[in-house]
């Protein structure tokens, strides 16, 4: 994101290696990552699930989760 809250990237792998991160069974790479993001950084990590599910991660762990709306 810029500055001026433009997205410079998306569909980027970013993969950051955090002791204690709390990532629920049944959820991938993704969701590991940005679990690790978040542990390591000051972000807040969001992933859309292949089910459409969104979920939040803060400081490693899984804070909320979207269920898929339709």
């Amino acid at each position: 994101m810029s500055h001026g809250g433009i997205v410079l990237s998306a569909c980027r792998y970013l993969d950051a290696v955090a002791a204690e991160v709390n990532v629920p069974l049944g959820l991938g790479s993704r969701h590991m990552a940005a679990a690790n993001m978040s542990a390591v950084t000051e972000a807040v990590g969001i992933v859309v699930s292949e089910s459409s599910v969104v979920r939040l991660f803060c400081h490693g762990q899984s804070a909320k989760s979207f269920p898929r709306f339709g």
